[in-house]
């Protein structure tokens, strides 16, 4: 994500309403998935954990990598090497996240039956910690060679290292989720199509049998609608980055600052719409949101009454 501050970027009114509104959007939403999951034993499950850490690296993009960012262009001119690799830090980060959901799904939907012994509480933990912890190695890696000698040296190295992640975290990343998640559509569809077949059947004999089958089948489905969901919007997203990096290492082509301005935004609202998905998608969260906002209301209603009474005394 290159860093640019030219006087032509600080006069784009546009795109620094929509940055400020997509980090305030970030914050608030991912915010709110966080204490829900924490807070609500319901959601305790083993995939919403997966989505308390993605939250928590969406979060980090509105609370750190946008302030930084409208800082360094208005105010104070920040070592340009260091932040770039701190945004690179995060933004990946999300992108191992992502990644570890996509697993994590890929198991729970082609080894449904194994799926609670293989997915205990360690080994969630240890895949969460594996998405923190290799994109952040491989983002610190870019600071090894800041001390060469030469610039020579410093400009090969970083071509060869930025062209290498570029294609490790955003051009696999990509491919692979499209690839995975086709697979588990076709798989969820012809399991949905057998079960269908025998619906006829099971209804004869016991209907509290039907009446399970058709909401574990109801579940799987709106899983794989969220976690699909979020795959395609990752995609979307990172496109033009992918696409912006292989111009900068290659010296493919050469781009516009609004194409620049447009990639930034996407990158950034990836951290927006994960959120948005969840709450309007995942039924689970989208139960406890519901409840959350309806104790807020008439919490809020109450305290507007009291100081009506008190303020009439």
């Amino acid at each position: 994500m290159a860093a640019m501050n030219s006087l032509h970027e600080r006069a784009a009114y546009w795109y620094w309403v929509l940055v400020v509104f997509i980090g305030v959007t970030t914050v608030c939403g991912n915010t709110v998935v966080i204490y829900l999951i924490l807070t609500r034993r319901t959601l305790h499950a083993t995939a919403n954990w997966f989505i308390v850490s993605l939250s928590l690296a969406d979060l980090l993009v509105g609370l750190l990598v946008i302030p930084t960012y409208i800082i360094h262009t208005f105010w104070v001119q920040l070592n340009l090497h260091a932040l770039l690799t701190f945004y690179n830090l995060i933004l990946y980060v999300s992108v191992g996240n992502l990644c570890v959901m996509t697993g994590d799904r890929y198991l729970a939907i082609t080894r449904p039956l194994k799926y609670g012994s293989l997915m205990t509480r360690s080994k969630v933990l240890v895949m969460i910690f594996t998405a923190w912890i290799i994109p952040s190695g491989f983002s610190l890696l870019s600071l090894l060679w800041q001390t060469s000698n030469t610039t020579r040296e410093r400009d090969t190295a970083h071509r060869v290292y930025v062209g290498f992640m570029v294609v490790c975290f955003e051009i696999i990343p990509c491919f692979l989720m499209l690839l995975v998640y086709s697979h588990l559509y076709s798989i969820t569809r012809a399991h949905s199509r057998r079960i269908a077949a025998q619906e006829s059947v099971k209804e004869r004999y016991s209907r509290s049998n039907l009446i399970n089958t058709r909401r574990q089948r109801n579940r799987e489905r709106s899983s794989l609608k969220v976690y699909a969901s979020v795959a395609l919007l990752f995609v979307f997203c990172w496109l033009l980055s992918a696409y912006r990096g292989f111009c900068d290492v290659f010296s493919l082509c050469s781009v516009t600052i609004e194409f620049v301005q447009v990639s930034r935004i996407l990158l950034f609202l990836n951290s927006a719409v994960n959120v948005v998905v969840y709450s309007l998608l995942k039924r689970d969260i989208r139960i406890e949101l519901k409840r959350f906002l309806r104790c807020r209301t008439r919490q809020e209603s109450l305290d507007l009454n009291l100081a009506f009474v008190c303020g009439n005394r």
